[in-house]
């Protein structure tokens, strides 16, 4: 745990000591899926300082929410049971800031599997329909998602039994937020889409990410 504290007797302030220093939370985030070398890491959070990942691990570490493991002669970082209750805060906090992600990501942003499976388990809603599989292509970062009536399975790679497969040329906000139908996406080449068509409707309704929030009005008119 970093030395800032904020001098409150309150669960938040404290939870804010433990991950709210930069870049903690995205550490967290990337241990999600499966533990973690510190190479491993380094290559998931491109833009850390590799001073700062050892920094908020040693932190993280002290304050009970990672733990370090050796297996078969590497060390990796996992989360502790504690550290696992961060999951749905996490899901339920990327879900909330994906309704302000630009339409594209800006030429210095990077987008990995890890943070592609973790949003389609944070946008998912059932819809009670059938099992189907997805398969979305982002060119570099390729995931599966099965669906079931009542729940998903995101992994990182192309299953071979998908029922749609879908190949977006640039990011999926603009269908994901509603912006654009599914049908406009796949007319101005958006998305290209490969097996059974109909599931392209159901997509966006499955992984919705909601409405880009509007503006803030001004308190004294203009």
């Amino acid at each position: 745990m970093s030395g800032r504290r904020y001098g409150q007797y309150c669960g938040l302030a404290k939870a804010m000591e433990l991950v709210g220093e930069r870049w903690a939370m995205l550490v967290v985030r990337d241990l999600v899926l499966r533990p973690k070398s510190l190479p491993e890491l380094q290559a998931t959070l491109p833009g850390i300082p590799p001073t700062t990942l050892t920094t908020r691990l040693n932190e993280l570490e002290a304050g009970r929410v990672v733990q370090r493991r050796l297996a078969e002669a590497t060390v990796r970082y996992e989360l502790t049971p504690y550290g696992r209750q961060l999951e749905d805060v996490l899901a339920d906090l990327g879900a909330w800031g994906a309704r302000s992600l630009g339409a594209h990501p800006a030429p210095d942003e990077v987008f990995t599997p890890d943070s592609a499976v973790l949003a389609l388990r944070a946008t998912f809603t059932p819809d009670g329909g059938e099992p189907a599989v997805f398969v979305v292509d982002m060119g570099a970062t390729i995931v599966t998602a099965r669906v079931s009536p009542t729940s998903v399975e995101v992994a990182e790679g192309r299953a071979d039994d998908a029922d749609l497969t879908l190949g977006f040329r640039g990011s999926p906000m603009p269908l994901l937020t509603g912006e654009i139908t599914a049908a406009r996406a796949r007319q101005d080449g958006l998305v290209v889409a490969h097996g059974d068509v109909d599931l392209l409707d159901r997509f966006p309704r499955l992984f919705s990410v909601g409405a880009t929030p509007a503006p803030a009005a001004p308190l004294i008119p203009a």
